[in-house]
C-alpha cells in the first residue's frame, strides 16, 4: 500500500521564458521527462518504465540527471514522498518530482514564426493575404501589415491566456484537473482565441494593419 505526500504547492500556468523553451527543445528527453509528468507526480522507477514503453532505455542515474536539470531550470520540483508500506510494518520511501505548473505556456507559434527565413515568412505572409483578401477584400486591402497583424493578435492571446488561467477560480481548476492533458492542449488554443474575440475589436485591429 501507497501514500503521496505531496509537499509541493503546484502552480496552475506558468510561461516559460526564451531560455526554458531552447532548453525543453534542445533535448528530447527533457521533453519526454515534462511529458510523463503530466499524469503527475512520479517517481524516478516509474519514469524510468515510462520511457520503456516508449521502447527507450534509460538508467535511472540518466533520469536523474535529466531531473536536475528540469529542476534548476523551474519546470520540475521534488513534490514529496511516496510512502510505501513493506510486510512486518517496514516503510519505504521514494521521492516523488512534479511539475512546477500543470500548464506550461511556451508562445511556441511566435517562436516558429520567428526561426523562419526572409523568403518563406514572406511567401507564408503572402498566402495568407491572399486567402483572406479573397473574402474580405474590402478589410484586407494591402498585405503590408499582415505580419504585423498576427504577432499583434498572437501577443494579445498570449496574455489574455497568462490573465484568465492566472485568476481562475476554484471551480475552473477543479474542472480543468478532470481533463487529460491532450484536452488541455486545446483549451489552452481555444480559450486564447474566444478571449481574443471577446476581448478585442478584432475587425479594428485588420483595418489597423491591413487597410493602407
Amino acid at each position: 500500500m501507497s501514500q503521496d505526500v505531496i509537499t509541493y504547492n503546484q502552480k496552475t500556468v506558468i510561461a516559460l521564458n526564451e531560455e526554458q523553451v531552447e532548453i525543453l527543445y534542445s533535448d528530447e528527453n527533457l521533453s519526454y521527462i515534462i511529458k510523463f509528468l503530466r499524469a503527475g507526480p512520479r517517481t524516478v522507477k516509474e519514469l524510468e518504465k515510462d520511457f520503456t514503453k516508449k521502447g527507450v532505455k534509460k538508467s535511472d542515474k540518466s533520469i536523474y540527471r535529466y531531473l536536475k536539470h528540469l529542476i534548476e531550470v523551474g519546470m520540475v520540483a521534488k513534490a514529496g514522498k511516496r510512502i510505501t508500506s513493506k510486510d512486518a510494518g517496514e516503510l519505504q520511501s521514494e521521492t516523488i518530482y512534479i511539475r512546477t505548473a500543470k500548464i506550461f505556456l511556451t508562445g511556441n507559434l511566435r517562436k516558429k514564426m520567428g526561426s523562419l527565413e526572409e523568403k518563406d515568412a514572406e511567401m507564408f505572409y503572402d498566402t495568407i493575404y491572399s486567402l483572406l483578401a479573397g473574402k474580405f477584400k474590402d478589410k484586407m486591402k494591402s498585405d503590408k501589415g499582415v505580419e504585423k497583424l498576427i504577432n499583434t493578435l498572437e501577443t494579445r492571446k498570449f496574455e489574455l491566456i497568462l490573465d484568465i488561467f492566472g485568476n481562475a477560480n476554484e471551480e475552473s481548476l477543479e474542472k480543468i484537473n478532470k481533463l487529460n492533458w491532450g484536452l488541455i492542449d486545446y483549451l489552452i488554443e481555444y480559450i486564447g482565441w474566444l478571449a481574443l474575440s471577446l476581448e478585442h475589436d478584432v475587425v479594428n485591429e485588420i483595418e489597423d494593419c491591413c487597410s493602407k
